[in-house]
């Protein structure tokens, strides 16, 4: 039987002295039982609160979208982002926030029993497996992956956008980035400084709208708004709340004041700024039909492309993958998501396509859920990757004992 939530209210303790690492990321990899060198690396971004955790087993215990790249050829890699999970402690933990299970059943998991006159797509919402409220086993289960958020953006920012550069460095070759939330923003602050080790970026649901939010309190609840306005202090680059490399180069926040003269997010009529280092790099931006970004993607990927990057926005509902929330990677056709993800690589990024899986036991069917099929390496926090030996990474070996786990 579930056991009842409690409120926990913040804390005021502090840690006592001592010395601390900060800034290091933590990295947790799957190497495909057959390697096709061919295929680039995948690097998946987590959103705020949430770990590495999410990428490898779903809340209803299925394989997660790290075993589907994986099954598919690719070596994948899942950072848990600085601040977060497994890459050190909080240090500073009056400076924490934990999402209430209210908010993420408003928000994410039973957003089809809101009652939002603004947000009548919420209705659709059909994928979450089980019933989205407190007491479900399944909701209770993601319950328990979430954690606590550090709630200073830039400093979070700063640290994840210099790890997972470091990991790219550290991999010496291309990669594909998929972030969801803010790791997608994150993909885009990596960019920024590393392009040229970036083939191609997916951003599902990233945080938006450039500037705002989308989100308001109505009725004692934090729900979408069919309209939203500026706000001072949210993502004062755009994409971001730590400096991009604009052209001509943009100074303090402050310099964005001239896109205001209308009304937002009306960012005519000046001659945007480009965002000269995503330009070469393609994009795609997901939008679910249900979740509440459908109020915010468009003015992201508005942004982008007067950037100057080459974005495509797929609302999925077009696509015919219907019925699905913010979480999408973890519902129930979330394969689904990820094989159309991925027939946008191999069709629109020249990323080779694998005609057909070989018959042999995939990842997900043939490991224990022990943990011990992943390797994990934790780059530092410096500012240079590590030159020494790299870590031996142990490919995934099939079992005798082959657990029949094919889901959609």
């Amino acid at each position: 039987m579930a056991q009842p939530h409690r409120e926990v209210p913040p804390t005021a303790a502090t840690c006592p002295p001592g010395a601390f690492s900060i800034g290091q990321m933590r990295v947790e990899s799957l190497t495909p039982t057959v390697v096709r060198k061919h295929l680039m690396p995948i690097i998946l971004l987590h959103g705020d609160y949430h770990t590495a955790s999410v990428w490898f087993t779903k809340p209803d215990r299925r394989p997660g979208w790290a075993y589907f790249f994986a099954e598919r050829g690719h070596r994948v890699y899942a950072p848990h982002l600085p601040f977060h999970g497994r890459s050190g402690a909080l240090v500073h933990y009056e400076r924490v926030k934990a999402i209430t299970p209210q908010t993420v059943e408003n928000l994410y998991t039973a957003i089809n029993k809101t009652n939002n006159p603004e947000w009548p797509a919420a209705k659709t919402h059909t994928q979450w497996p089980g019933s989205g409220v407190r007491g479900d086993p399944i909701f209770d289960e993601y319950l328990k992956q979430l954690v606590p958020l550090y709630m200073d953006p830039h400093e979070r920012q700063a640290a994840a956008q210099e790890a997972v550069a470091s990991l790219l460095r550290f991999l010496k070759r291309p990669a594909i980035l998929v972030g969801q939330g803010s790791g997608a923003n994150v993909a885009w602050l990596v960019a920024d400084v590393a392009p040229d080790l970036i083939h191609a970026i997916v951003a599902v649901e990233p945080l938006g709208p450039p500037f705002g939010s989308a989100l308001g309190h109505k009725n004692g609840q934090l729900g979408p708004t069919s309209t939203f306005t500026r706000a001072a202090g949210i993502r004062q680059y755009g994409l971001a709340d730590i400096p991009m490399q604009f052209d001509p180069p943009v100074a303090a926040p402050e310099s964005f004041e001239e896109l205001f003269g209308g009304t937002y997010p009306a960012f005519e009529p000046i001659p945007p700024r480009k965002l000269m280092n995503l330009i070469e790099i393609l994009q795609l931006v997901v939008t679910t039909e249900a979740s509440f970004h459908r109020f915010s993607d468009w003015a992201t990927v508005h942004f982008l492309r007067q950037a100057g990057a080459t974005v495509k926005h797929h609302r999925l509902e077009e696509h015919g993958i219907r019925g699905n929330g913010h979480l999408c990677f973890l519902e129930k056709n979330s394969n689904d998501v990820a094989n159309h993800v991925l027939n946008w690589l191999h069709n629109e990024t020249d990323v080779p396509k694998l005609q057909a899986l070989e018959a042999r036991p995939s990842p997900s069917q043939a490991i224990s859920p022990s943990g011990d099929h992943r390797q994990s390496l934790i780059l530092p926090s410096e500012k240079t990757c590590p030159t020494k030996q790299r870590p031996v990474e142990t490919e995934l070996k099939p079992t005798n004992t082959i657990a029949n786990s094919s889901q959609r």
